[in-house]
């Protein structure tokens, strides 16, 4: 019988198994790729379907999805494997570095708005165009997360350490202001 309860914890079933699985076959199939997908962000994944069967011209996402996850485990260096992701599938930098973190954690990490408050930088890199500017701007992002927090031995646990790290600071702030911050974000979106 499966134990579906492994993914409740999206997190831990990629690291844990996708990972491991792919590095041992070098594709995912398309349950795997999506999970990684909702993982980063559950409200793109009709878009991210709709996007990667008009590329493909396919609605075999099996097909589709182990296609992309084979060509980034033949590409070697890790600037082509994000340029391809961004160029030739059309991710944004946040998705693209999700995908990438649980293929090859100890490359990449994700690309988060969280991150780069604590950071103090890099927030403008999702508004970039020219990818060579994406490109550097990334992988200026990983070195600031590496150095950010020497004590983690891994790019994944300095990630989820400083993500966390934003969490409770901005959950903090708004306890402390009664939460006054999102009331003005929503009258401020009902004038627009």
């Amino acid at each position: 019988m499966e134990d579906y309860s492994k993914y409740y914890d999206l997190n831990s079933y990629l690291f844990n198994e996708v990972s491991r699985k792919y590095q041992e076959q070098g594709y995912i199939y398309a349950f795997d790729f999506f999970c990684i997908i909702i993982w980063k962000a559950n409200r793109a994944k009709t878009n991210i379907f709709k996007k990667i069967t008009k590329i493909a011209k396919s609605y075999d996402l099996n097909k589709i999805c182990e296609e992309i996850t084979v060509n980034l485990y033949d590409i070697k260096a890790n600037e082509e494997k994000l340029r391809y992701l961004i160029e030739h599938w059309q991710f944004g930098i946040p998705m693209a570095s999700a995908i990438l973190s649980v293929l090859f954690p100890d490359d990449f990490t994700v690309y988060d708005v969280r991150v780069c408050q604590i950071l103090k930088k890099h927030g403008n890199l999702i508004n970039k165009t020219n990818i060579e500017g994406i490109i550097t701007g990334y992988f200026e992002y990983v070195k600031d997360v590496i150095d950010k927090i020497p004590k983690k031995k891994t790019l994944r646990e300095k990630d989820v350490f400083l993500w966390g790290e934003s969490f409770f600071l901005e959950l903090t702030q708004d306890i402390k202001d009664g939460f006054t911050r999102l009331e003005k974000s929503k009258l401020e979106t009902k004038k627009v």
